[in-house]
């Protein structure tokens, strides 16, 4: 059995995830769309030339269709060759893979946000959402 560490204690690389799937920045939405219908996640990293650029949402995709009053199969399929540069959101907020996972959690709930980025010296390494940090803390406590 591991030692237990409490949340105070606990790394965010303790709890993230390390097999990030990202978009790039050029994808379609209609694409975007099939990813997030196949995955069960709620945000992506979009990537360009390598670096992190900014991060998707489903209510980034969803937002994109309800911009028009007027919603028609025509807007719809309009809407789906846009490209996640149109919808994306480049203000992101990040931590580190040996921040506190308390440093995560208080980012999350400031911001209202379910996952963010980490990035280690700007390399996407890994994503941790509120999922993640729950399951790390049930398993810390077993």
């Amino acid at each position: 059995m591991g030692t237990k560490k409490t949340m105070k204690e606990a790394l965010v690389k303790d709890a993230m995830s390390s097999n990030v799937v990202s978009v790039a920045s050029q994808t379609s939405l209609k694409d975007l769309l099939a990813i997030f219908e196949d995955n069960d996640f709620n945000m992506l990293p979009v990537i360009r030339e390598g670096k992190l650029v900014g991060v998707v949402t489903k209510l980034d995709l969803l937002r994109a269709f309800v911009v028009e009053r007027t919603f028609t199969k025509a807007t719809y399929l309009n809407n789906l060759v846009d490209k996640v540069d149109d919808v994306m959101c480049t203000d992101i907020e990040s931590v580190g893979p040996n921040d506190s996972i308390r440093i995560a959690v208080e980012s999350m709930v400031e911001n209202k946000i379910r996952s963010m980025p980490v990035l280690d010296d700007d390399k996407l390494v890994g994503i941790i959402s509120r999922g993640d940090v729950m399951r790390f803390l049930v398993f810390e406590d077993e």
